[in-house]
C-alpha cells in the first residue's frame, strides 16, 4: 500500500487526470491509515512489536517511504518512551525512599 502510493503519482499517474491520481493517491493513504488502525486494535503490544520490522528495515529491506515506515512505527516507539518513563519513575521512587530512610536514621 505505501509503495503503491508513490507509484500512483509518479508512475502510473504520469498523462492521467489530476483528480484522478489524487482520488488513489488519497484512497492509498485512507487504506494504509484503516490498517494501521486495524492492526493497534487486533494486536496486543507486544505482537505488534514482534510482527513489526524495525523502521531501518522497513526502509531499507522493502523500500518503504520514510513517512510511513514511521507511521508503522509509531507505536513501539511510544512503547520504548512509555516504558522508560516508567522505569525512571520507579527508580525516582526508590531514590526518595532512600533519602527518607537516611533522613530518619
Amino acid at each position: 500500500m505505501s509503495t503503491h502510493r508513490a507509484h500512483i503519482v509518479f508512475e502510473e499517474g504520469v498523462g492521467k487526470h489530476l483528480k484522478l491520481v489524487g482520488k488513489l493517491t488519497d484512497q492509498c493513504h485512507d487504506t494504509l491509515y484503516q490498517f494501521g488502525g486495524f492492526l493497534s486494535a487486533n494486536l496486543s503490544m507486544e505482537e505488534y512489536m514482534k510482527q513489526m520490522p524495525p523502521i531501518e528495515e522497513l526502509i531499507e529491506k522493502y523500500g518503504t517511504p520514510w513517512d510511513v515506515a514511521f507511521f508503522i512505527s509509531r507505536q513501539m516507539y511510544n512503547q520504548q518512551i512509555q516504558d522508560q518513563y516508567q522505569i525512571k519513575v520507579t527508580d525516582q521512587k526508590i531514590d526518595d525512599q532512600e533519602v527518607k530512610v537516611s533522613a530518619v536514621q
